[in-house]
């Protein structure tokens, strides 16, 4: 590989992101649409433009002919540039009114070109030109364009650009030099070595880098660099576990302690490491039974006390049962030495009382 990192943007993910920037009313306001008033040679003027159709980009070089009828903030031409391409807006409305005429409405297509840098690690996109047709407008109205239009509609569209920013790079504080920067194709690439390290990637090199929506790739080079930071700190580190299990009649406690005396990796692949570790380790264990002693004493005194006293629970039940028994056994006889007495008196009053209703009856038949 040519470079310790390469960055890839694609205009598809440029262009997702624009449309969503045009479909929020807020932003499209702030974004995309504008008027303003100013008095240029005496004269009131007044602009107001609206993007009618969110914009696309075009990640390829401006054309010679874009370049040379290109349009800068301050009004100027604008000279060629390397690393520049094109954000297209298909359908702008613009809005003029100069003098006591009527105003004058008309959309037009526009082509802004942008420049690519890069900013420390960071891919940045900046508006510097405007292309539009004046061949039909009047010295006023050309003026109004060159002077009001562009420069506040390349400041609206350097809003949008600050979204397009590729995130601030940093692994483990890994550090780049200059950088070399290709626009072609759809894409945007910029490719680096490693701080220190001479020169800047051949533009070549670039050109026979994957195409992509989005990537950040790292060199043999600079993933080594990372993975030395990441395992430095473990050298000399030391880690340790300890803890206890419990079995059958005891317990086991256990402890071990890891040293890392000396840890290296090396980058094989892409995806894979050869690391080479030196260790101490160091460990312990013992069992404990004395707990399982205790409970099979206090196993064998409980249970004869407890038979114990289950024996004195069934006497202490049988006495109050033979007692219940006696009790109710008393309690019959005298139930029925009652019912006895009751029937025999009752049986001799029957007695009586026939033997009366007999005499009464044979002294009635004399």
């Amino acid at each position: 590989m040519a470079y310790d990192v390469a960055i890839c943007l694609g205009q598809q993910n440029l262009n997702k992101i624009a449309a969503a920037f045009y479909q929020r009313p807020g932003l499209r306001a702030r974004l995309f649409r504008g008027s303003h008033a100013t008095t240029l040679e005496g004269v009131q003027a007044n602009v107001a433009w609206d993007v009618l159709q969110p914009p696309t980009f075009d990640l390829n070089p401006p054309s010679p002919a874009q370049w040379a009828a290109a349009i800068h903030a301050t009004g100027a031409s604008i000279a060629p540039s390397a690393n520049a391409f094109v954000l297209k807006l298909p359908a702008l409305h613009v809005t003029l009114n100069s003098g006591p005429g009527p105003a004058t409405d008309i959309t037009k297509a526009v082509d802004v070109i942008c420049s690519v840098t890069l900013l420390g690690k960071s891919v940045s996109l900046t508006p510097v030109g405007a292309v539009i047709d004046l061949s039909t407008a009047s010295p006023i109205d050309q003026l109004i364009y060159k002077q009001i239009l562009v420069p506040n509609l390349l400041a609206q569209l350097t809003m949008l650009m600050a979204g397009q920013h590729v995130p601030h790079i940093d692994f483990r504080g890994l550090s780049f030099g200059n950088a070399a920067l290709l626009v072609e194709g759809g894409h945007v690439i910029g490719a680096a070595f490693l701080e220190g390290r001479s020169g800047v990637p051949d533009v070549q090199s670039l050109r026979s880098a994957p195409k992509a929506e989005f990537y950040v790739m790292l060199g043999r080079d600079a993933l080594q660099k990372v993975v030395n930071d990441g395992v430095q700190p473990l050298r000399g580190q030391t880690d340790g576990v300890n803890g206890s299990a419990n079995f059958g009649i005891g317990s086991a406690h256990y402890s071990a302690s890891l040293r890392f005396d000396s840890l290296n990796a090396q980058i094989r692949s892409p995806t894979s490491l050869n690391v080479q570790a030196g260790v101490t380790l160091s460990a312990s264990a013992g069992v404990n039974v004395l707990d399982a002693i205790l409970g099979q004493i206090a196993k064998g005194v409980t249970e004869p006390a407890k038979a114990l006293a289950n024996i004195a629970s069934d006497a202490a039940k049988a006495s109050a049962n033979a007692a219940k028994a006696a009790a109710n056994a008393a309690e019959n006889a005298a139930k029925a030495a009652a019912h006895a007495a009751e029937n025999a008196a009752k049986t001799v009053a029957h007695g009586a009382e026939s033997a009366v209703h007999t005499i009464g009856h044979a002294l009635k038949s004399y």
